[in-house]
């Protein structure tokens, strides 16, 4: 579908070519920018088919399908220049701008909803358990415990031992893993969403929080550009 062309103030045909430069050479700014126009109670939404329908100095707009567990709708957003720009030729230097900003992580990410919150809970306190307490400690505080707890301890892990050393060991494969997700999502800032190395390390540092939840924003873009970057058979 061509780009809707609603525009006064730069040519026409200057305004089709940006929506479509845009569109089939940086699908991936295209899809971060519809994904920053979500609210911050929507950011579990999965975002398709993110399309820049038309430009002009004061803003541009965006198309795009939002899906949830149970239904999909289609949205239109406009994104304001702030300031203006200052004629077509602005308009490159801006949209790169508004690429990093798209690409910019978020800390509410942590919280974002209960997986997040979750694995945030858990790693620290797993991370506090093998850190502070030791396996010697966690067995004294199982043995400490009220004996519902020291039961329940025994019959779901074996013994208060048991359950010490899987505390450990989890909290070593935790980091290890997640250590590398950090690098993995590092080096794909870098090469392929081409960010500055504050957010690339922001990246990183929020992917080493909670694994996955953030890493996997980092793939999907990933793979919106692998995909915009398949040759399009002629029709």
């Amino acid at each position: 579908m061509p780009p809707t062309i609603t525009n006064d103030d730069i040519p026409l045909e200057t305004v089709r070519r940006i929506c479509e430069h845009m569109n089939n050479d940086h699908a991936l700014s295209v899809h971060a920018m519809a994904l920053a126009c979500l609210p911050r109670n929507e950011t579990n939404l999965r975002v398709k088919d993110a399309k820049m329908k038309s430009i002009s100095l004061v803003d541009y707009t965006l198309s795009y399908v939002v899906c949830g567990a149970d239904f999909c709708s289609m949205r239109t957003n406009k994104v304001v220049f702030e300031p203006a720009l200052k004629g077509a030729k602005d308009a490159r230097k801006r949209l790169i701008e508004e690429h990093k900003k798209a690409l910019e992580p978020r800390v509410s990410w942590l919280v974002a909803d209960a997986w997040t919150i979750s694995i945030v809970l858990i790693c620290s306190a797993i991370g506090l358990a093998t850190n502070i307490l030791g396996e010697e400690g966690i067995i004294t505080a199982i043995s400490n415990s009220p004996p519902s707890v020291s039961s329940f301890v025994a019959r779901v892990f074996g013994s208060a031992s048991a359950f010490a050393a899987l505390t450990k060991y989890s909290w070593y494969f935790t980091v290890v893993a997640h250590y590398l997700e950090a690098v993995y999502v590092m080096f794909k800032c870098v090469t392929c969403l081409k960010i500055g190395l504050k957010p690339t390390l922001k990246w990183g540092f929020l992917t080493f929080c909670v694994g996955y939840p953030v890493a996997g924003r980092v793939v999907e873009f990933v793979a919106i550009d692998r995909k915009s970057r398949v040759p399009k058979k002629a029709s």
